[in-house]
């Protein structure tokens, strides 16, 4: 529900454009391919008899909009991050959570209805290392939950067809600080995205 309630009010942001002297505005959903490193982390679970998370790529979404000011763009986004479940010798693990993050764009190219925008930003992040162990008829859950500070950066084309705006986006989440388990940090994350949404630029 509540990535549900984040993406319908970046979708409305693009109601709010005209304030403040902008010229434009516009707010989209996040559909998302992650390939989150889990980097150090791996060397925990290994000394712990865990298996060693795979790097694989996952599905999350999130939402995000911005304001437009000439060639300026000033907004933010959030959404889910996640690896993909590994399993070995009935056990599970697993690295999931989320983000926040306000972001300056720049329009590199506009023309008609099309634009190649650049982004970076600076956000907070949350994420839980899950690891679930069979034993028996029951099973054994434990978890450690993890926060810190993270920098992203993209690259978008975006197109507006009559209020309608669809884009695809690639780019990267680096933690910066805090999202340490025994001292170990999560890394970098490697996002494509599909972005779908409403307003103008």
């Amino acid at each position: 529900m509540k990535k549900i309630k984040l993406v319908l009010l970046a979708i409305s942001l693009n109601s709010l454009c005209w304030a403040g002297g902008f010229d434009g505005g516009f707010g989209f959903g996040i559909f998302q391919l992650s390939s989150l490193d889990p980097a150090g982390l791996n060397s925990i679970l290994r000394d712990q008899g865990y298996p060693e998370i795979e790097g694989k790529a996952n599905l999350d979404f999130g939402g995000g909009g911005y304001f437009v000011k000439d060639r300026l763009l000033i907004g933010f986004e959030g959404g889910s991050l996640s690896t993909g479940v590994t399993k070995r010798d009935g056990k599970e693990v697993q690295l999931e959570g989320g983000f926040l993050s306000v972001n300056i764009g720049y329009s590199l190219w506009k023309k008609d209805k099309n634009m190649i925008l650049a982004n970076a930003g600076l956000g907070y992040a949350g994420l839980t290392l899950s690891v679930k162990v069979q034993e028996g008829v029951l099973d054994t859950y434990r978890q450690k939950s993890t926060t810190g500070f993270i920098g992203k950066v993209g690259l978008a084309y975006l197109r507006s067809m009559g209020g309608f705006i669809a884009g695809v986006e690639a780019g990267t989440i680096q933690p910066l600080s805090g999202l340490e388990v025994g001292g170990k940090r999560a890394g970098t994350t490697l996002l494509i995205r599909l972005l779908l949404g409403g307003g103008i630029f």
